[in-house]
C-alpha cells in the first residue's frame, strides 16, 4: 500500500517547466547509463540478527516453565 505523500511547498506542474524554458530529455529505447558514471547503486539493509540456536534457555526454578 503506498504512502500519502505530504507535501508542503510549491510544486511545479509539467506545464509550468516547460513554459519557463526546460526540456524533456527522451531516450533511445533499451539504453542503460554506463556502469563507471554510477555513483551510488541501491542495496538492501542488512536483516536481522539470527537468534542463536545453542543459546541455552532461560527456566524459572518455581514454575518450571521457559522464560
Amino acid at each position: 500500500m503506498a504512502r500519502n505523500k505530504n507535501i508542503t511547498g510549491p510544486t511545479e506542474t509539467v506545464e509550468e517547466y516547460l513554459a519557463r524554458g526546460g526540456n524533456v530529455t527522451v531516450c533511445p529505447p533499451c539504453t542503460v547509463t554506463d556502469p563507471e558514471l554510477i555513483v551510488h547503486s541501491w542495496k538492501p539493509k542488512r536483516g536481522r540478527k539470527k537468534a542463536d540456536e545453542h543459546t541455552p534457555k532461560k527456566v524459572d526454578p518455581d514454575t518450571g516453565l521457559v522464560v
